[in-house]
Protein backbone atom coordinates (compact mmCIF):
# COMPACT_ATOMS: atom_id res chain seq x y z
CA UNK A 1 0.00 0.00 0.00
CA UNK A 2 1.08 3.48 -1.44
CA UNK A 3 0.74 6.46 1.11
CA UNK A 4 0.03 9.99 -0.73
CA UNK A 5 -0.29 13.03 0.47
CA UNK A 6 -2.35 15.72 -1.22
CA UNK A 7 -1.87 19.36 0.09
CA UNK A 8 -4.72 21.26 -0.97
CA UNK A 9 -5.44 25.02 -1.09
CA UNK A 10 -7.76 28.15 -0.51
CA UNK A 11 -8.76 30.12 -3.89
CA UNK A 12 -7.19 32.81 -2.19
CA UNK A 13 -3.72 31.19 -1.88
CA UNK A 14 -3.61 30.15 -5.70
CA UNK A 15 -1.75 32.57 -8.02
CA UNK A 16 -3.60 34.31 -10.40
CA UNK A 17 -3.53 32.07 -13.18
CA UNK A 18 -4.07 29.22 -11.37
CA UNK A 19 -7.25 31.70 -10.04
CA UNK A 20 -8.45 32.74 -13.63
CA UNK A 21 -8.50 28.44 -14.28
CA UNK A 22 -10.76 27.53 -11.33
CA UNK A 23 -13.13 30.48 -11.93
CA UNK A 24 -13.31 29.25 -15.57
CA UNK A 25 -14.02 26.04 -14.53
CA UNK A 26 -16.31 26.76 -11.75
CA UNK A 27 -18.52 28.81 -14.16
CA UNK A 28 -18.65 26.00 -16.76
CA UNK A 29 -19.92 23.50 -13.48
CA UNK A 30 -22.26 26.18 -12.65
CA UNK A 31 -23.63 26.15 -16.60
CA UNK A 32 -23.78 22.24 -17.01
CA UNK A 33 -25.65 21.95 -13.57
CA UNK A 34 -27.82 24.91 -13.88
CA UNK A 35 -30.65 23.39 -11.05
CA UNK A 36 -33.55 23.54 -13.55
CA UNK A 37 -36.37 23.91 -10.56
CA UNK A 38 -35.04 26.98 -9.39
CA UNK A 39 -34.82 28.43 -13.17
CA UNK A 40 -38.03 27.03 -14.11
CA UNK A 41 -39.95 28.39 -10.73
CA UNK A 42 -38.03 32.07 -11.34
CA UNK A 43 -39.67 31.72 -14.98
CA UNK A 44 -42.96 31.67 -14.10
CA UNK A 45 -43.20 33.79 -11.86
CA UNK A 46 -41.90 35.99 -14.70
CA UNK A 47 -44.57 34.54 -17.06
CA UNK A 48 -47.11 35.67 -14.01
CA UNK A 49 -45.83 39.18 -14.40
CA UNK A 50 -45.99 39.24 -17.85
CA UNK A 51 -49.34 37.80 -18.36
CA UNK A 52 -51.25 39.21 -15.12
CA UNK A 53 -48.77 42.28 -13.77
CA UNK A 54 -48.72 40.09 -10.48
CA UNK A 55 -46.22 37.23 -9.69
CA UNK A 56 -48.78 34.77 -9.16
CA UNK A 57 -51.30 33.03 -11.75
CA UNK A 58 -54.55 32.64 -10.30
CA UNK A 59 -56.87 30.17 -12.35
CA UNK A 60 -53.21 29.26 -14.47
CA UNK A 61 -52.25 25.97 -12.05
CA UNK A 62 -51.63 24.11 -15.58
CA UNK A 63 -49.35 26.46 -17.34
CA UNK A 64 -46.00 24.22 -18.31
CA UNK A 65 -43.01 26.56 -19.03
CA UNK A 66 -40.42 24.67 -22.01
CA UNK A 67 -37.46 26.02 -22.45
CA UNK A 68 -33.94 25.71 -24.03
CA UNK A 69 -31.29 28.09 -23.57
CA UNK A 70 -28.49 26.80 -24.79
CA UNK A 71 -27.28 29.53 -27.44
CA UNK A 72 -28.17 27.16 -30.34
CA UNK A 73 -30.98 26.42 -33.09
CA UNK A 74 -34.27 26.09 -31.82
CA UNK A 75 -33.35 27.57 -28.63
CA UNK A 76 -36.12 29.56 -26.80
CA UNK A 77 -39.03 29.40 -24.22
CA UNK A 78 -42.96 28.90 -24.75
CA UNK A 79 -45.51 27.94 -22.49
CA UNK A 80 -48.86 25.97 -22.55
CA UNK A 81 -51.89 25.12 -20.80
CA UNK A 82 -55.06 27.28 -20.58
CA UNK A 83 -55.85 30.43 -18.87
CA UNK A 84 -58.43 32.89 -18.81
CA UNK A 85 -58.93 36.36 -19.84
CA UNK A 86 -59.82 37.86 -17.04
CA UNK A 87 -57.07 36.63 -15.18
CA UNK A 88 -54.34 37.33 -17.99
CA UNK A 89 -54.75 40.94 -19.20
CA UNK A 90 -51.49 40.90 -20.85
CA UNK A 91 -52.71 39.38 -23.50
CA UNK A 92 -54.41 41.00 -26.29
CA UNK A 93 -57.68 39.54 -25.95
CA UNK A 94 -60.26 39.80 -28.92
CA UNK A 95 -63.49 40.76 -27.12
CA UNK A 96 -65.93 37.54 -27.96
CA UNK A 97 -62.82 35.36 -26.25
CA UNK A 98 -63.03 34.23 -22.38
CA UNK A 99 -60.25 31.86 -22.53
CA UNK A 100 -57.33 30.31 -24.14
CA UNK A 101 -55.46 27.45 -24.21
CA UNK A 102 -51.63 27.12 -25.67
CA UNK A 103 -50.83 23.95 -27.41
CA UNK A 104 -48.03 22.00 -27.91
CA UNK A 105 -47.41 21.05 -31.72
CA UNK A 106 -43.84 20.21 -31.38
CA UNK A 107 -41.69 18.33 -29.09
CA UNK A 108 -38.63 18.54 -30.61
CA UNK A 109 -37.74 22.29 -29.96
CA UNK A 110 -39.09 24.92 -26.86
CA UNK A 111 -39.54 28.41 -28.93
CA UNK A 112 -42.85 30.48 -28.99
CA UNK A 113 -43.85 28.92 -32.01
CA UNK A 114 -43.91 25.67 -31.50
CA UNK A 115 -47.26 26.27 -29.73
CA UNK A 116 -50.51 26.91 -30.71
CA UNK A 117 -53.35 29.33 -29.73
CA UNK A 118 -56.91 28.86 -29.60
CA UNK A 119 -59.01 31.13 -28.24
CA UNK A 120 -62.36 30.31 -26.89
CA UNK A 121 -65.78 32.03 -26.44
CA UNK A 122 -68.80 31.88 -23.60
CA UNK A 123 -69.89 28.88 -25.25
CA UNK A 124 -66.81 27.00 -25.20
CA UNK A 125 -67.04 27.62 -29.06
CA UNK A 126 -63.35 28.06 -31.07
CA UNK A 127 -63.31 31.63 -32.43
CA UNK A 128 -60.38 32.78 -35.23
CA UNK A 129 -61.56 36.99 -34.76
CA UNK A 130 -58.48 38.33 -33.15
CA UNK A 131 -56.27 35.22 -33.32
CA UNK A 132 -53.32 37.04 -34.98
CA UNK A 133 -52.80 39.94 -32.76
CA UNK A 134 -53.34 37.54 -29.81
CA UNK A 135 -50.60 35.03 -31.31
CA UNK A 136 -48.66 37.89 -31.76
CA UNK A 137 -48.72 38.74 -27.72
CA UNK A 138 -47.96 35.06 -26.80
CA UNK A 139 -45.41 35.63 -29.05
CA UNK A 140 -44.02 38.46 -27.78
CA UNK A 141 -44.15 37.18 -23.95
CA UNK A 142 -42.53 33.86 -25.39
CA UNK A 143 -39.67 36.50 -26.89
CA UNK A 144 -39.54 38.19 -23.23
CA UNK A 145 -39.42 35.12 -21.38
CA UNK A 146 -36.12 33.60 -23.30
CA UNK A 147 -35.07 36.95 -22.36
CA UNK A 148 -35.41 36.87 -19.02
CA UNK A 149 -34.18 33.12 -19.10
CA UNK A 150 -31.03 34.19 -20.74
CA UNK A 151 -30.18 36.98 -18.17
CA UNK A 152 -31.09 34.86 -15.39
CA UNK A 153 -28.11 31.65 -16.86
CA UNK A 154 -25.52 34.76 -17.24
CA UNK A 155 -25.97 35.69 -13.34
CA UNK A 156 -26.11 32.00 -12.33
CA UNK A 157 -22.75 31.37 -14.41
CA UNK A 158 -21.75 35.08 -13.43
CA UNK A 159 -17.98 35.42 -12.42
CA UNK A 160 -19.24 37.22 -9.25
CA UNK A 161 -21.87 34.14 -8.41
CA UNK A 162 -18.89 31.99 -8.82
CA UNK A 163 -16.76 33.21 -6.64
CA UNK A 164 -19.51 33.50 -4.34
CA UNK A 165 -19.34 29.22 -4.05
CA UNK A 166 -15.73 29.36 -4.13
CA UNK A 167 -15.31 31.54 -0.90
CA UNK A 168 -17.81 28.76 1.03
CA UNK A 169 -16.02 25.85 -0.85
CA UNK A 170 -13.30 26.26 1.62
CA UNK A 171 -9.70 24.52 0.92
CA UNK A 172 -10.44 22.66 -2.21
CA UNK A 173 -8.04 23.35 -4.63
CA UNK A 174 -4.29 21.66 -6.04
CA UNK A 175 -1.71 24.48 -7.14
CA UNK A 176 -3.18 24.17 -10.33
CA UNK A 177 -6.23 25.40 -9.61
CA UNK A 178 -7.99 22.62 -9.99
CA UNK A 179 -10.76 21.45 -7.65
CA UNK A 180 -9.94 18.26 -6.01
CA UNK A 181 -12.59 17.51 -3.47
CA UNK A 182 -11.52 15.13 -0.83
CA UNK A 183 -13.30 11.67 -1.56
CA UNK A 184 -13.93 9.72 2.08
CA UNK A 185 -11.90 11.98 3.68
CA UNK A 186 -13.34 14.50 6.34
CA UNK A 187 -11.54 17.32 6.00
Amino acid sequence: MKEYTVTRYSFEELSSEAQEKALEAWRYSLYMEIPDYLLEESMLEELAREITGAYDLPGADDLKISYSLSYSQGDGVSFSGRVNKETAPGLSWPDSAIYAEFKRNSNHYSHGYTVTPELFDAEEEEISDGIEEFRESYLKICRNLEKYGYKWVEEWTSEAHAREEIAEAGDIFLLSGKVDHPAGVNA
